[in-house]
């Protein structure tokens, strides 16, 4: 007879969205199990956010080293892939050690099924008694026209454990997943194609970020199929032959490696969820309400099994409420607003609200000031608000460094702050945080070091 043992509360998942749950959990004093089958910290630690932005690092120092005429250098690509996966495993380990410390119970196991407030794995049964935590994540999709092996055609998972960059490669869909993998490729010395079915890459963003994007990346010497499609995939003599097609007809492209970034599929296979009372929707993720509880009261689900966007802040958000919420407390996902990144250079950042009031824009390029000088590249700040209110709706931010202004910019939009109020915000100098605090000024009709070209023009 296998484990069987009864906890609090009963995690499935160790990623953004089981941890952090344990964690706080614990906070609150509740005995908890943490079941994971792979690797604490999930695919964002092991083979997304973490592994990925330090070879995006790495990206930038090579460009540097190109850029400036003072600088001398290379940078090893193998050497890049190696340190980036020693990145990855301390901060899991790091994870690891949070745990211990607050006397989580990590349970190393596949969970297989459901019963009520239970747990089946392959080796135990373990039930929480105020309820248990589905955060089991996402798996990369694939594609049925591109005959996936996990050596020649790869997945994220395969690209951040290869030896070295590969001398060549055509990347599937030009999300953040694949616009990053491109951008750091190709700085690695990579020849890199990028494949998109619609017309232009970073398509849920605004189309400015899909221009900076653009120009980046062909600035890099990536070659963008835009409106494009993947019609036919085959291996001859090692290398991968890939038949595409757009508005103009079809191109071969023959390259070492196929990377597919086309999206993400739930984890919610599991036995007895919706024997349970789970309801799952026809895209596969979990249905809750805002406290992150699902269509049983003992069953919550956190992270990207519980839907988009598939992000980890927001998993991490979303894993405090679930805690909070089965220790007794009422916490609702209400009124959050989650920043979006590109990690690319320069950085794209988008927050957002939606309103039903008449809105106006202002649209800042920030290549005059002093840091953006220094830095060697501008951007832009494109700052929407309501008319009537002066309320700021939505940030769009396009410079280096704007990923550390992403919670200013998100607690802004969700505070409801007005362009006035958010304008007596100081900004240190010289730093690129100051985009904002131009843009800010600009629209509440003060600008300081650059030109209102709209009131020279009257």
């Amino acid at each position: 007879m296998g484990d069987s043992r009864v906890f609090d509360v009963v995690i499935v998942g160790g990623g953004p969205g089981g941890y952090p749950t344990a964690v706080r959990a614990s906070q609150h004093g509740l005995s908890v199990a943490l079941i994971e089958r792979h690797k604490l910290g999930g695919e964002c630690t092991n083979y997304g956010c973490v592994p990925t932005k330090a070879l995006l690092r790495a990206a930038k120092l090579a460009r540097d080293l190109v850029r400036y005429a003072w600088a001398r250098g290379s940078v090893d690509g193998a050497s890049v892939l190696e340190w980036a996966r020693s990145v990855a495993d301390g901060v899991r380990l790091g994870v690891g050690r949070l745990l211990e410390h607050y006397g989580v119970t990590v349970i190393s196991d596949e969970a297989t099924g459901v019963d009520g407030n239970c747990v089946i794995t392959r080796g135990g049964r373990y039930c929480g008694r105020r309820g248990v935590i589905i955060a089991t994540g996402s798996e990369p999709r694939r594609l049925s026209n591109i005959p996936f092996d996990g050596v020649n055609v790869i997945d994220n998972r395969g690209l951040i454990s290869l030896e070295k960059p590969p001398e060549s490669i055509l990347i599937v869909g030009a999300g953040y997943v694949g616009v990053e993998f491109s951008y750091a490729l190709a700085s690695l010395g990579s020849n890199v194609h990028l494949v998109e079915i619609m017309d232009r890459p970073l398509p849920a963003l605004p189309r400015e970020a899909s221009l900076q994007a653009l120009r980046a990346l062909r600035s890099l010497g990536v070659r963008v199929f835009l409106s494009h499609k993947v019609v036919n995939a085959e291996l001859n003599k090692g290398k991968v032959v890939v038949t595409l097609e757009g508005r103009k007809g079809r191109e071969i492209v023959e390259v070492e490696k196929v990377l597919i970034a086309v999206g993400r599929t739930p984890n919610s296979n599991l036995k007895g969820l919706r024997e349970s009372g789970v309801k799952i929707d026809t895209r596969g993720f979990i249905e809750t309400d805002c406290h992150m509880r699902t269509g049983n009261p003992m069953i919550y689900a956190t992270g990207d099994v519980r839907g988009p966007p598939l992000l980890a802040h927001k998993a991490f958000v979303e894993a405090l409420i679930a805690a909070d919420n089965i220790a007794g407390y009422d916490a609702c996902l209400k009124d959050f607003v989650i920043p979006e990144v590109v990690y690319i250079r320069p950085e794209i950042v988008r927050v957002y609200r939606p309103t039903n009031c008449e809105s106006a824009s202002v649209r800042v390029r920030v290549d005059a000031l002093a840091r953006a000088r220094i830095e060697g590249e501008g951007g832009l700040v494109k700052l929407t608000y309501e008319k009537s209110t002066g309320r700021i709706v939505e940030l769009l931010m396009i410079f280096e460094g704007a990923s550390e202004v992403a919670g200013e910019a998100a607690a802004l939009v969700a505070n409801g702050l007005t362009i006035y109020e958010a304008a007596k915000i100081v900004h240190p100098h010289p730093t690129m945080s100051e985009a904002l605090w131009e843009a800010l000024h600009i629209a509440s009709g003060s600008p300081v070091h650059l030109v209102d070209v709209r009131r020279r023009a009257q």
